[in-house]
This record gives C-alpha cells, sequence and structure tokens, in this order.
C-alpha cells in the first residue's frame, strides 16, 4: 500500500449533513436573538442619557490653582493647607450603560473599593447634600497622613467627585472645613450637555 497517496475523506451522511446545517442556523438564530434582546432592553431603559457639565463657584479666600489633566479644577486654602478637588467622567451615549448605579450604590462601592483595596484605609459614608442640582452623597476616607472628604454624585452618564483634601499637617483640619465645604457644594452646577451625533 503506498503511504503516500492522499486520503480522501469519506462523503458525510446526508443525515449528518442535514444535523450540522440544523445545527449551524440554530446558532446563528441563537445569537441574533440574544442581540436584539439587548438592544430593546437597552433601549427601553428608563432615565437620563444627558452628560453634565460642572460649574462651581470658588469659596471666598480659596486661590484657583494649575491642576492635572483630568481634574476639572482644584482650590486651595492657605490659611488651613486643604484642597479642593474637582473630577468628573462622562459617557456619551444615546443610552444609559449602567442605569442602575446611581449616587448610593456609587457611594458604597467608594467605601467597600477604599476598605478592601487600600491597606491601612478607613472609609464610610457620612450623609449627602442636596443641592438645586444634584444630590452628593459623603463618603470620608483616611489613612495615617491624610483625610479625604468625597462628595461624589452620578447624573445620567455623569459621575462627579469633589473632594475636601487634607495631607499631613492639614489633615486635622478637614473636620473643621466640612461646613463650609458642603456650602460650597451648593454652588455647583451640574449643566446638561447635548449629545452629539
Amino acid at each position: 500500500m503506498d503511504t503516500d497517496a492522499p486520503v480522501i475523506p469519506e462523503p458525510e451522511s446526508s443525515s449528518r449533513s442535514a444535523r450540522r446545517r440544523l445545527f449551524n442556523l440554530g446558532l446563528v438564530g441563537l445569537v441574533t436573538i440574544a442581540l436584539g434582546t439587548l438592544y430593546v432592553v437597552r433601549a427601553s431603559q428608563p432615565g437620563d442619557v444627558n452628560t453634565y457639565f460642572m460649574s462651581y463657584e470658588a469659596l471666598p479666600g480659596w486661590t484657583v490653582m494649575p491642576h492635572a489633566p483630568l481634574l476639572v479644577f482644584q482650590l486651595h486654602d492657605e490659611t488651613s493647607g486643604l484642597d479642593i478637588l474637582g473630577a468628573d467622567q462622562r459617557t456619551e451615549s444615546d443610552i444609559n450603560p449602567s442605569p442602575d448605579v446611581d449616587t448610593a450604590k456609587f457611594a458604597d462601592n467608594l467605601v467597600s473599593i477604599t476598605r478592601t483595596g487600600l491597606t491601612g484605609w478607613t472609609a464610610e459614608r457620612i450623609g449627602s447634600v442636596k443641592t438645586a442640582h444634584a444630590e452628593f452623597e459623603l463618603v470620608r476616607r483616611g489613612t495615617t497622613d491624610r483625610q479625604i472628604l468625597c462628595a461624589c454624585c452620578v447624573k445620567g452618564n455623569s459621575t462627579v467627585m469633589i473632594s475636601l483634601v487634607g495631607l499631613g499637617p492639614s489633615m486635622s483640619k478637614v473636620d473643621d472645613n466640612t461646613a463650609a465645604f458642603k456650602e460650597f457644594l451648593k454652588s455647583v452646577r451640574l449643566s446638561p450637555a447635548a449629545i452629539a451625533k
């Protein structure tokens, strides 16, 4: 017998070929149904899909500072040594990709991540501040060399984080400036932006 001769596969039986075509057709059908269901569920989600831009009024005596690219603003108080940092994240989409994540869930997640992911850190929710434009949840986070009072807000497809930060010697001044920070939050405006289509 010649071992170099090509091996010719035996033709599939008609029933095996039919089963394979039926399987492929069923698989395509299932994928189509799954994608269609996902689209209908996402498109029918109620809720705000706007993105919001943040504006604010600086506290008297606080200096507007140059800031890192990912921040919207940075304010500094020379007397206390504290900073207020503002940042936001916006997802431009005609659907809300995570409609079940609201401000309270975001704050809970911030507490959980801080406690489990940052060795030596503490975190707790300490209340909320309602303004004309948003409701912020307050989270106190800290470790041996810093105290941070975070105000977070999820609105539409935007997440806003504003933090009162005390580093080193100024960390003890965070509690003394909490009332002023809450007043500052009342000046923050979240203005909707049009979605580019």
